[in-house]
């Protein structure tokens, strides 16, 4: 293994990984490799002996079991599971539309629209739906630069913690995903992190300091089509910066000796801008589907009637001699400043919003010098060119390198920003669940997202049964960042004992024992002609979004009395090739197996499951107090009882919220708890 190991890193980039692939295969004649046999020949037949003996995988339910076991001794498997909504957003919160619009979640309610998101650090608009959840508790995260978002505690951001000691180099512990609840106690108290041989002899825990890091994108260059007269746009600018709004007739400040009000009062009242007062202020719809070029335009308009580009001496100096440039934009009205932060975003300027630390305002401030010079070429400040150009030549001398541990890590297109405080909002708001079939992320000014036990399949069937695994989903960050994230953690966790090597999306033993994944939306029925093999197991994840013609060619090639096919996803959507499947045989896996709750509930005599009155009585609120949010928050429940094993993952809370909500046997309830398909899919 020796010859082969240094041309396969555990962790190689997805650019790459066919290339690897080819090279292995290269040397497949000739390396020790190739020889291996098959570790683990004595659980060919027995797929739960292997999770539980070999992966040390703590227990399995009943359900998990039964699947397994399917897979093991059935041609095709259909598997329904049941999930918990993740991916939710306040109602009121922003979101960002490929068109450049922003509006808020309930608006996109039952609409067809396209978000954006990162493809091999590229933005790209992908196809997106929303649908009312529940009302639910709300947190607000904030990072470092003032970026904020409004999501549930289940939410998904890309994480990583950033460990720091005095005199040494940051470590980033890269946790890719996680829920917002989770990343809240990481503020107070970190996960464990174990120091490698990376580190060094010489490096301990102790006296380290930590920070919870999330993924933000570094520009989201995306600008309209919709072009405006260039004079109404300047107009636009100047009255939401420096005009009073409020009085029948606009006033202005700075701008007001150089603009007549005439004909402004029709202006402002057909962009829905009339009568509001200095904190109601913000940009209008209509800006943000403007071409490059005219919103350059705009902002420069707007940064001179409140903004500044200014030199100072700097106050951490005290000798007085060097020099600070600072450009900045102020407003009382929070929104107002906010607003400008994204739209500098997609001119890919990154600007810090914070609270004036005198009067009631906000501002936004521009200091790191590769910010302040790309502000200077992409917008400007209409007439305050000579003040921009001292900052230039300020900003000029004091260029800084981003520091390594913002990109260290961080996914293709984004950096890591420090995450400063994370606030539950004192009352439940109702929530729109975000769903992006085609990749399962979305870009805000945030990073966002949206398979256990087929990971355990895919070792089992490479290195128990030594046969040939094929996984697909619908997209590359469904393969990628959900199935072979799995099963590429669980591989590195046993590796020693299982031998072979890995990529990203491939794991292979020898010649006839590997695995591979691909992405169903690049493929037709063809790509599997000739996908053949005497031990062939193949795996549709997220089965629902899976199209007929890949499942046809996918069944097509299932022929020998060795192959094994199996669906898995979620029961949302009648009609599809996985429904037709499950409507001749299919396994049902509801959130009544999952560890989080299994402990709590008891099926009752109609059928329902319901918690244990022993359970309820300690951890429901009084009755008083429930409303949409019945149970009481876990720091409150009696010490002896468990806590959520997997963060972020179905919880006690959601189903009872979602049982007074949304009723028990409803169609949502049906999908999303039972992992039945509802009779009415558009619920």
């Amino acid at each position: 293994m020796s010859r082969i190991e240094p041309l396969l890193p555990q962790s190689v980039p997805n650019l790459f990984d066919s290339l690897v692939h080819q090279i292995a295969e290269s040397l497949a004649s000739s390396d020790e490799i190739e020889r291996q046999p098959v570790p683990y020949p004595e659980y060919e037949n027995d797929p739960v002996g292997f999770a539980l003996h070999v992966l040390g995988v703590p227990e399995l339910t009943q359900e998990q079991i039964q699947f397994f076991e399917s897979v093991r001794d059935r041609t095709i498997t259909n598997v329904r599971a049941g999930h918990g909504i993740g991916k939710c957003v306040a109602k009121g919160d922003k979101l960002l539309l490929s068109s450049g619009l922003e509006v808020s979640a309930e608006s996109l309610v039952d609409k067809q629209f396209n978000l954006l998101t990162l493809v091999d650090g590229k933005v790209v608009p992908v196809p997106a739906v929303a649908g009312w959840n529940l009302k639910e508790s709300i947190y607000e995260v904030t990072t470092e630069t003032g970026r904020r978002i409004l999501r549930n505690a289940e939410h998904p951001l890309y994480t990583a913690i950033k460990w720091s000691q005095d005199d040494a180099e940051e470590i980033i512990d890269a946790r890719h995903w996680t829920g917002i609840a989770t990343m809240q106690a990481w503020l107070e108290s970190p996960p464990d992190y174990q120091p490698s041989k990376v580190e060094g002899e010489g490096w301990t825990m102790a006296g380290c300091k930590h920070d919870v890091l999330c993924a933000v994108p570094q520009e989201i260059p995306v600008f309209g089509a919709r072009p405006m007269p260039e004079p109404e746009l300047t107009l636009l600018a100047y009255l939401v910066g420096d005009g009073g709004m409020t009085r029948g007739t606009p006033a202005f400040e700075e701008v007001r000796k150089s603009i007549s009000p005439i004909g402004c009062l029709a202006l402002l009242q057909k962009h829905e801008l009339m009568g509001r007062g200095s904190p109601e202020k913000r940009i209008p719809d209509c800006i943000f589907e403007l071409p490059k070029d005219q919103l350059a335009t705009f902002l420069s308009r707007l940064f001179f009637a409140d903004g500044w580009a200014c030199v100072s001496k700097d106050s951490r100096d005290s000798q007085g001699d060097t020099l600070q440039a600072e450009i900045g934009f102020c407003s009382v009205s929070r929104e107002l400043v906010e607003q400008v932060q994204r739209l500098l975003l997609r001119f890919g300027i990154i600007a810090n919003v914070a609270p004036k630390e005198k009067g009631n305002a906000w501002m936004l401030f521009i200091h790191e010098g590769e910010q302040q010079l790309r502000f200077t070429e992409e917008i400007g400040i209409y007439g305050k060119e000579e003040a921009l150009k001292q900052v230039v030549e300020v900003a000029q001398a004091k260029i800084a390198q981003v520091s390594e541990w913002r990109k260290l890590k961080a996914p293709d297109g984004t950096v890591w920003e420090k995450v400063v405080s994370i606030r539950k909002l004192e009352e439940p708001e109702w929530t729109v669940a975000i769903g992006v079939p085609e990749h399962e992320t979305f870009l805000t000014s945030f990073f966002e997202h949206n398979s256990f036990g087929s990971s355990v399949l895919v070792i089992w069937w490479v290195f128990a049964v030594g046969g040939y695994a094929i996984t697909t989903a619908p997209s590359e960050d469904q393969v990628k960042n959900i199935l072979w994230r799995e099963v590429r953690q669980m591989y590195d966790r046993n590796k020693a004992k299982l031998g072979g090597y890995r990529g990203m999306m491939f794991a292979r033993l020898n010649e006839q024992a590997r695995a591979e994944g691909i992405t169903s939306r690049d493929y037709d029925t063809n790509y599997f002609q000739g996908k053949h093999d005497e031990k062939l197991l193949i795996i549709l994840d997220e089965a629902n979004g899976i199209t007929k013609e890949i499942d046809d060619g996918a069944s097509f090639c299932i022929t020998g009395s060795s192959n094994r096919l199996l669906r898995i996803g979620n029961p949302t959507e009648t009609g599809t090739a996985f429904y037709e499947a499950c409507a001749f045989s299919s396994i049902g896996i509801s959130v009544w197996s999952h560890p989080n709750v299994s402990w709590a509930y008891e099926r009752q005599s109609d059928g329902i499951h319901r918690l244990k009155p022993a359970i309820a009585a300690q951890i429901l609120k009084p009755p008083a107090e429930r409303l949409d949010d019945p149970v009481k928050p876990q720091d409150e429940w009696p010490p002896h009882l468990p806590r959520d094993v997997i963060k972020g993952a179905v919880s006690i809370a959601w189903i009872e919220r979602l049982q007074v909500q949304r009723g028990e046997g409803t169609p949502y309830w049906e999908s999303r708890v039972e992992g039945r398909f509802p009779e009415d899919s558009c619920e």
